[in-house]
């Protein structure tokens, strides 16, 4: 997912990216945004409308794992299961959401 800012306007690279992951295999989901720091903290991350990342802290921290580098925050899903399936996105700051990245598991 790429993010470009254009004054206050935020720009998408694609409306909808399809990711497909494997079975038992960690999968990542990159959320890219040029104000990202390493002190970036102020995020979320969404599967299907529900938050399961905010700020940095992560519901299920066994399932998932989060990196932050200057420019983007990727989401590591670990062990992947058809369970993951879904519609990811991420939000920066009081930026809208992302595109949305449509998972899919194979096997």
């Amino acid at each position: 997912m790429f993010l470009l800012i254009s004054g206050s306007t935020l720009l998408y690279k694609t409306s909808n990216l399809e990711k497909y992951g494997t079975l038992g295999q960690d999968t990542s989901l990159t959320c890219e945004e040029d104000t990202i720091t390493n002190a970036t903290t102020s995020f979320i991350f969404k599967k299907n409308g529900r938050g399961f990342i905010f700020n940095g802290v992560v519901s299920e921290p066994t399932k998932y794992m989060v990196t932050n580098n200057v420019g983007s925050i990727v989401l590591i899903i670990k062990n992947t299961s058809t369970s993951d399936e879904g519609e990811y996105r991420c939000s920066i700051g009081f930026i809208e959401e992302s595109a949305p990245y449509d998972l899919k598991v194979e096997g």
